[in-house]
């Protein structure tokens, strides 16, 4: 049961964090549309959007921490793999988040004072975006994968070692793998908030948009997923393929879904901008997202009889491999 919960959790935190993380990009677009050609409802929701990427960040570091709470009590591995990072990384992300804050706050706060100096305006939203989106994938993706390699716990990363797991294939792969995530969540989000606007042609306009967004991201992802699965792991790409069966049922359900949101998405972006599409995209990209993490948790490989001893070792007597 908590295992259930956690995955839930985890599914709407990432949700959450990908808004937040393109949900900016999204914004500048909207802004410069709204500005060429004078529609102040597109304005209205670029302005909705941003208000909501800072909710979304703030809702998602909340449930960033139940779900350290929740891995506390089944999973120490990850807080193993956790201390290995220097503290001055963790203390250099709660400055990011600051900063990420700051940045969308003044962006927002000075929307019109700013109408004149649109770069300016618009590099704030960009340097929220890029900060959030350069550092904190890389960090948790860096612990997630430090969680199933015990051997590394021997000693405290230094910049060198950081540097080092930043360029891992199994690392890399997944950050691209995030970063187009929350492209697609982005663009289905603005499919979602377009529903809003009265002009139907500017509703029709935004829906189109946020689909094109979100198709070209998805379709991306089809290499990226490909990618991903290469370089996990031995153990949990065979549990993916065929050796675990739920792993393996909820991996290909989530592939089958895949090919639904493409088919969603494509229509929309074609011109059948109905609300009963833009509703489907969404609910069928929030089900998406759960299997994959479902999927993933289930095929993550467990700490062997032989793994476990070792980590549970003092840091100064444990032996690199």
């Amino acid at each position: 049961m908590i295992e259930i919960l956690r995955i839930a959790l985890l599914a709407s935190h990432l949700l959450l964090v990908d808004l937040a993380m393109a949900g900016p990009l999204v914004c500048i677009l909207l802004h410069r549309r709204a500005r060429r050609f004078s529609a102040p409802e597109t304005d209205d929701v670029a302005r909705l959007l941003a208000n909501l990427a800072m909710a979304s960040l703030a809702a998602g570091f909340l449930l960033g921490g139940v779900l350290l709470a929740l891995r506390w009590s089944n999973n120490r591995s990850y807080f193993e793999a956790a201390s290995v990072i220097p503290a001055s990384r963790y203390w250099f992300a709660l400055a990011e988040l600051a900063f990420y804050f700051a940045c969308m706050a003044i962006y927002r706060g000075l929307w019109n004072r700013l109408q004149a100096r649109p770069m300016v305006h618009a590099c704030l939203a960009l340097a929220a975006s890029l900060n959030l989106a350069v550092h904190f994938p890389a960090l948790f993706t860096i612990i997630s994968v430090l969680a199933s390699r015990p051997h590394q716990w021997a000693e405290a990363l230094d910049r060198a070692g950081y540097w080092q797991l930043l360029m891992d294939g199994e690392v890399v792969s997944r950050v691209v793998h995030v970063w187009l995530s929350s492209v697609a969540v982005a663009g289905v989000t603005l499919m979602w908030l377009s529903a809003r606007i009265e002009s139907e042609s500017q509703r029709t306009a935004l829906t189109r948009l946020g689909a094109t967004i979100a198709l070209a991201a998805t379709v991306a992802q089809l290499p990226a997923g490909l990618w991903v699965a290469l370089e996990l792991p031995e153990a949990s790409r065979n549990a993916l393929l065929g050796n675990d069966m739920l792993a393996s049922a909820l991996f290909g359900l989530s592939l089958l879904l895949v090919f639904q949101l493409l088919h969603t998405l494509a229509a929309i972006a074609l011109g059948e901008a109905e609300r009963s599409h833009v509703r489907r995209a969404a609910l069928v990209t929030s089900v998406l997202v759960l299997l994959m993490v479902a999927a993933r948790s289930r095929a993550e490989p467990r700490l062997g009889r032989a793994d476990a001893q070792l980590a549970k070792m003092p840091k100064a007597t444990v032996l690199p491999r």
